[in-house]
């Protein structure tokens, strides 16, 4: 069987001082295999179909059969590493805690150990309308889950 190590090896090679960046590789039964990358400036569709081809003239198929999947990680999957935080400063996240919390809001900064975000409150009972803008740092080791909000503005 095809190993996620062997995988991650011929990719890390390719991509090496590029700004596309290996999010997971998944090798599944049967030797389907997943891959999921990531870009500072997002990816297309030849970023995927090149490392595609790069992993496919890596392997051999009378060695071993196998299916390949290359894909970007999605605006709808979590953020995995801290690289893909980068292109979301500004913008709104959806943050879970493992104590099953809730908080939406705008990507201020981020470091190794924590995430900083602009928590946007809608206070209409305190005042009427006012919407109440607060700084919240929250550490990665509470957090369960992070995902880019999806708006069409």
């Amino acid at each position: 069987m095809i190993s996620e190590s062997e995988i991650t090896k011929i990719i890390d090679i390719k991509l090496a001082g590029t700004s596309i960046f290996l999010v997971n590789v998944k090798v599944l039964t049967g030797n389907r295999i997943f891959v999921f990358i990531d870009g500072d400036e997002g990816v297309s569709i030849e970023d995927c179909i090149m490392l595609s081809k790069h992993i496919e003239s890596s392997l051999n198929r009378e060695v071993e059969d196998y299916s390949l999947d290359v894909s970007s990680s999605g605006l709808t999957n979590p953020l995995v590493l801290l690289r893909q935080y980068k292109k979301f400063l500004g913008k709104e996240l959806e943050i879970s805690t493992i104590d099953g919390a809730k908080v939406k809001g705008s990507l201020i900064n981020y470091s190794e150990d924590k995430i900083k975000i602009k928590l946007i409150q809608d206070n209409k009972k305190l005042t009427k309308n006012k919407i109440e803008e607060e700084d919240k740092v929250i550490p990665f080791n509470i957090i369960k889950e992070v995902k880019p909000v999806i708006t069409f503005k």
